[in-house]
This record gives structure tokens, sequence and C-alpha cells, in this order.
């Protein structure tokens, strides 16, 4: 029992931590919170389940204490593959517009060495 509370504990301020960080990134403008709010709701949701000891035993009665930590296994690893995928997907997001932008800059800067080179002769 000694072990379970200070763990739990050390657990809440741990995502507490790293809450504020997430907060403290957004309000430096090194973060959105248009694509922070997965990140903010995972760990608020960590520390209510954390903070709350009936719902870790609610959990632990229903599937049995042998299979917490493979349940908790499988959350945690499916949650930052989903988070990855997410993550992944806006960066193509921006690579593909990044490429066209490139794209149109190149082609804007071709038409405007055409014009000075279309000047130079008038003159």
């Amino acid at each position: 029992m000694g072990i379970i509370f200070p763990f739990r504990i050390i657990a809440i301020i741990f995502f507490s931590l790293i809450l504020l960080y997430t907060i403290y990134l957004i309000r430096l403008g090194k973060l959105t919170a248009r694509l922070t709010v997965s990140w903010i709701m995972t760990e608020i949701l960590l520390i209510i389940v954390i903070a709350i000891k009936p719902i870790g035993d609610y959990i632990k009665s229903v599937i049995g204490e042998q299979n917490l930590i493979v349940l908790i296994s499988f959350i945690v690893v499916g949650w930052i593959i989903l988070l990855m995928l997410n993550i992944l997907t806006r960066v193509a997001d921006l690579t593909e517009k990044n490429r066209i932008v490139i794209q149109d800059n190149a082609i804007l800067r071709e038409k405007i060495e055409s014009l000075e080179r279309l000047g130079k002769l008038t003159s």
C-alpha cells in the first residue's frame, strides 16, 4: 500500500507538469491549441484516472490484475501510434503545401526575370 500511494502522487505531479509545459508551449507560440487538443485531453484523462482511485480499482476488477499491465501497455502504445499518425498526416500535408509554394515562387521568379529582360531590351 505504501508504494502505490507515492507512485500515484508522483504520477499526478509528472503528468500535471507535462500539462503545464504543453500550455506553456502554446502560450509561447511554439504549439497551436488546435494541434495539441489530443495531447491536452490525454494528459487530463491520465491525471483523472490516476487521481481517482476507484476508477483504477474498477478497471482492475473488470479485467483482472494480471491483464492490467497488458491493457495499459496496449492503450499507451495504441495512443502513441495514433498521435504519431496524426502528426505524420499533418507533416505530409505541410510538405505538399510547401512544395506548391516553392513551385509558385519559382514560376513568379521566372516571370520577374523575363520581365526584367524585356525591360532591358526595350530600354
